[in-house]
């Protein structure tokens, strides 16, 4: 269905009353605005079995519009059981943080970037910010990350 990312995308379009910027969800979710062009894309085909499309206006941004409001109901409920599920994914850049400190803890072996990435519903470039943030709190506390290529 969908990943936290297009859900957090999703939300705002819903509750926006003017067309929403790439750039702007770009730094809610901090992540690329080619990463949210992407999510978008993926989010129109899954919004178009609902009864709904996300129009795109050249220079100004995206805008929800419903067709089948009843149908598109089923998708909303279809996302809140989803979120009851999944109440663990993290989704802002802090959570991210938090969770691949913990990841790397836990860790017996070596975590490849990609696997990693594909864990947390981010890009690889996105991961790479976030791990700037993980070295600098294991810093703190003279812990270093070991890289090995072809290992993770």
């Amino acid at each position: 269905m969908l990943n936290p990312r297009m859900t957090v995308i999703l939300r705002h379009l819903l509750k926006a009353e003017t067309a929403v910027t790439s750039e702007f969800l770009a730094k809610v979710l901090a992540v690329t605005s080619r990463t949210v062009r992407n999510d978008i894309k993926e989010l129109e085909t899954i919004v178009k079995e609902y009864g709904a499309s996300i129009k795109s206006i050249r220079g100004t941004g995206y805008e929800l519009v419903l067709h089948d409001e009843q149908n598109f109901r089923k998708l909303l409920y279809g996302i809140v059981e989803q979120e009851k599920e999944n109440e663990e994914m993290p989704i802002m850049p802090e959570d991210r943080v938090h969770y691949i400190l913990k990841r790397l803890l836990l860790a017996e072996n070596y975590i490849k970037l990609d696997s990693l990435a594909d864990e947390l519903y981010i890009s690889r470039s996105t991961l790479q910010n976030d791990l700037k943030d993980v070295k600098t709190i294991f810093g703190r506390y003279g812990i270093t990350l070991e890289k090995r290529p072809n290992f993770g």
